[in-house]
């Protein structure tokens, strides 16, 4: 069985804000004179985390990791939400998520 198209594509709403992160965080590469990392397999959404988790620990920069924070910030709290839903409503995805 086949899953419609629109369940397939990523909302627009949550493109435009991702396109808007990964502008920021070009423009914060850029500042520090380093580039855009390239696509691992194809994939330039974990080349672009990896980087950014690279860049704070060699530099510790603020900004950069709220880059990185902005940028894994949605995944995180999914996969949390998705640990957690057999445990009721004993714990707050939220609350884990920021600790």
């Amino acid at each position: 069985m086949a899953c419609p198209s629109s369940q397939l594509a990523p909302p627009a709403e949550l493109s435009a804000s991702r396109e808007r992160i990964r502008t920021h965080v070009q423009a914060v590469l850029t500042e520090r004179g380093e580039a855009l990392p390239a696509a691992v397999d194809g994939d330039r959404d974990s080349a672009l985390a990896t980087w950014l988790m690279d860049c704070f620990r060699r530099t510790g920069d603020a900004e950069v990791f709220d880059c990185l924070v902005r940028w894994v910030g949605p995944q995180l709290h999914a996969r949390i939400r998705s640990r957690l839903r057999g445990l009721g409503g004993l714990f707050d995805a939220h609350e884990i998520l920021q600790d």
